[in-house]
């Protein structure tokens, strides 16, 4: 992994979502990984440039049924979104 650290709120403008979004996903364990610097509640939280791209390339297709496979391929996380609406 390269030594580049972005801070959360810039991490967020890249990825096109509001640093709060960010937090949530960390919560959940649903975004890209993370470095946590400091105390584990108020610590400072920093990404790489390589996990960010990386989390980006996985979720680009080039169409929405190349989307589709790969959705159905991974299982719903109990309390998702999609198993919820099932």
């Amino acid at each position: 992994m390269s030594t580049d650290r972005i801070p959360a709120t810039e991490a967020a403008r890249k990825l096109g979502i509001k640093p709060h979004t960010l937090a949530v996903w960390r919560l959940r364990g649903v975004g890209p990984s993370y470095v946590r610097f400091g105390d584990v509640k108020r610590g400072r939280v920093y990404y790489s440039a390589e996990t960010l791209d990386r989390f980006l390339a996985e979720r680009t297709f080039t169409s929405t049924a190349a989307e589709t496979v790969k959705d159905s391929a991974r299982a719903c996380a109990p309390g998702d979104a999609l198993s919820a609406a099932g």
